[in-house]
């Protein structure tokens, strides 16, 4: 499995967080409260990233996207952390990502991930 760059920044602090996905179901009664129960024992997180890229930064990362994991359907490694320190979790793109030119020479990228057993 590939791994994200070493070289490339870390996702900035700002805005940076997510979700977990629902681990449980609820099934309405014909009467009286909701039953509720597990239904799964490890989820996935999805999350929003944001980077400040320098263009070197940005070709390097259009690369690992486009070719390294094909237009970001594959699974990668990466260093995150959900609230319990820095580990490495298995990561994809749920979506395209996004990107502007910001002055200076900068770009900012922002991506969708879903953060496997997180």
């Amino acid at each position: 499995m590939a791994a994200f760059p070493t070289d490339l920044p870390k996702p900035n602090i700002d805005n940076y967080g997510g979700s977990q996905d629902l681990a449980f179901i609820r099934t309405e009664m014909e009467a009286g409260s909701m039953r509720q129960r597990q239904r799964f024992t490890a989820t996935n997180h999805q999350m929003t990233m944001n980077w400040l890229f320098r263009a070197a930064d940005m070709a390097t990362f259009k690369t690992f996207f486009d070719t390294t994991v094909n237009k970001g359907s594959d699974f990668f490694t990466m260093e995150l952390d959900v609230g319990d320190g820095f580990q490495t979790y298995d990561v994809r793109f749920t979506a395209p990502y996004q990107y502007s030119y910001v002055q200076g020479g900068h770009w900012s990228v922002s991506a969708n991930v879903e953060v496997r057993g997180a």
